[in-house]
């Protein structure tokens, strides 16, 4: 990822200036951050119009609320590679349709797998299609 002053660079470029509010507005639709912590908004608002900069506020107070509804997930369940690697109890799998759905609330999404059997159903096809491409690949 670019540095701050790789960033401040980009932003002072005219021909940049459209391309750098689309990706700020992706910044406000989704609640993250384009580098981790590190808002793209906050690199050249100047060149921000005022509703834009009051959706990444609106945003960044959203991505706090996301950030602590994801963090009721357990580790296991959370994303890493060959995911998912093990199938989730019902427990687990109402606590993931509950976090889906208080997220898509919160961004106002339309989001499926909302409720515990839903998201049961879909870790079986994930899983069932890693095992297709698993044998796939051996063979």
């Amino acid at each position: 990822m670019s540095s701050e002053s790789d960033l401040l660079a980009a932003a002072g470029c005219e021909d940049n200036h459209d391309l750098y509010r689309l990706m700020v507005e992706l910044e406000a639709d989704s609640t993250f951050a384009f580098q981790g912590k590190r808002w793209l908004a906050d690199v050249a608002p100047v060149l921000l119009t005022a509703p834009l900069r009051e959706r990444i506020e609106e945003a960044k107070r959203k991505a706090v609320q996301r950030q602590s509804i994801e963090a009721e997930l357990p580790a296991h369940l959370l994303f890493t590679k060959g995911w998912p690697t093990a199938m989730p109890t019902n427990d687990e799998a109402e606590l993931i349709a509950s976090v889906r759905h208080r997220v898509s609330d919160l961004l106002g999404i339309d989001a499926k797998c909302l409720t515990g059997d839903s998201v049961v159903d879909r870790y079986a096809s994930l899983m069932a299609a890693a095992r297709v491409m698993t044998k796939t690949i051996k063979e």
